[in-house]
């Protein structure tokens, strides 16, 4: 006689336990353990607490919790990405795409200072690289 922590199902080779949700089955085959779901890369966007056979996500400040993602509050998200000879962005939510900066020799490694409202972005050209920025509208480009 098979004794489940959980549930059992009769199957051909005879009696097998199986677990709820948010359980696996335990190394003896018969007791169920908690999942800890947090540590299942996709479970939560942000924030994520485990509980006894299930989980709970949430947002960190300035975020809202929208079809089990965590959204800006405010802003828009924008995408950076470069094209060899320029540097080009993307609003994501509004799908307008804008040029930051054109014209250039060699434009790789895109990043972004969200506070300062740059976008930083390495031209090599020849085997000189520089790093340059430029704000969101090409302006200041250093």
């Amino acid at each position: 006689s098979l004794t489940c922590s959980h549930k059992c199902i009769h199957t051909p080779t005879g009696p097998t336990c199986y677990c709820q949700p948010g359980y696996m089955l335990g190394a003896d085959k018969t007791s169920c353990v908690d999942v800890d779901e947090c540590q299942e890369f996709g479970s939560c966007s942000q924030g994520c607490e485990n509980t006894v056979g299930s989980f709970i996500c949430s947002c960190m400040e300035g975020y809202v919790m929208q079809n089990n993602s965590c959204l800006a509050v405010r802003g828009e998200p924008l995408l950076f990405f470069s094209t060899k000879s320029e540097v080009r962005g993307l609003k994501v939510r509004s799908m307008e795409y804008f040029p930051v900066a054109t014209n250039l020799p060699y434009s790789i490694g895109i990043g972004f200072d969200s506070l300062g409202g740059r976008v930083y972005w390495t031209d090599v050209e020849a085997g000189k690289e520089t790093l340059v920025s430029a704000g969101l509208d090409g302006s200041g480009s250093t």
